[in-house]
């Protein structure tokens, strides 16, 4: 009918299945799906089992065979319409399944259930895109204080060693108030560039705001090595133009330590932070590292 051609073009697969029974109607369908199953018997609880076994990720397979399991679904749906769960399919990533209940008896526990798996690879690319945005800092396009601090406490919890950098811009009050505020924005751009262009995509690069930034270099645990990534930002920095202030030269002030025992994150920044201070009382481009019991 109408009804079911409007409702299938939404779904990859639907069927309809007579719990008492365990006889089911296919009412869409694809090729993946038809190779999986066998034709011989019309079984659904076999059925299902076959198509999900040849269709969805090995990681997922358990918790969806679960979740189709006919003993149990009469129970799971009393009391509602529908039930679901989203896993990822071997031809159509992202999918929703559902079990919809067509009618109920007396005791509100369905007889006929309607079956179906929807394709929700635009909605998870959505829902990526807004998280990507939350924690993306606008100016820069660098993490921003929040997902910036999340993706490092993480990596520190699952015993990522690493390097981590707080740095500012010496004199940016300056800057903006000789130079104005678009020409203090540029600096900031420059800086997020500089970081992108020096730091690997696996260190977690981040504007804690105004013009302090923060960079976890994940597997730095030397002074040595870490000096050399330090001089490689700084030479890219150096390279930096401001348009209208070509002869101006961006400096910063570094403080750096290593993550290289289970220290919380709250204390690797207290003592970047230290360290920065440090670095301040050191006319122009300066880097200063924390060492136990500094």
């Amino acid at each position: 009918s109408l009804y079911w051609k409007s409702m299938g073009d939404i779904y990859v697969s639907m069927a309809q299945v007579d719990l008492d029974t365990d006889k089911y109607k296919l009412i869409r369908s694809n090729n993946f799906i038809n190779k999986a199953m066998d034709k011989s018997n019309d079984d659904y609880s076999k059925n299902i089992k076959l198509v999900i076994e040849a269709t969805a990720q090995p990681e997922y397979l358990e918790d969806i065979l679960n979740f189709v399991d006919t003993s149990t679904i009469r129970q799971r749906l009393k009391g509602k319409r529908t039930i679901t769960y989203e896993f990822m399919g071997r031809n159509f990533g992202w999918c929703r399944a559902r079990y919809i209940a067509v009618n109920t008896q007396g005791d509100e526990t369905p007889r006929h259930v309607i079956f179906t798996v929807e394709d929700i690879n635009e909605q998870k690319s959505r829902e990526k895109h807004l998280t990507t945005m939350a924690e993306t800092d606008a100016m820069t396009g660098l993490y921003n204080r929040q997902g910036g601090s999340a993706k490092i406490k993480q990596l520190l919890t699952e015993g990522h060693k690493g390097m981590l950098c707080l740095f500012d811009v010496d004199k940016f009050k300056y800057v903006n108030d000789t130079f104005g505020h678009q020409t203090g924005d540029n600096v900031i751009i420059a800086v997020g560039n500089a970081m992108r262009s020096a730091f690997r995509d696996r260190d977690i690069v981040m504007r804690l705001g105004g013009d302090e930034f923060i960079v976890f270099a994940e597997g730095i645990t030397s002074e040595e090595l870490g000096a050399k990534v330090i001089q490689r930002f700084f030479n890219i920095l150096d390279k930096a133009s401001i348009e209208g202030h070509e002869d101006y030269k961006i400096s910063i002030s570094l403080g750096a330590t290593f993550a290289t025992q289970d220290i919380p994150f709250e204390v690797l920044y207290k003592q970047a932070d230290t360290c920065t201070y440090e670095s301040k009382k050191i006319t122009g481009r300066s880097f200063t590292f924390h060492r136990i019991g500094s």
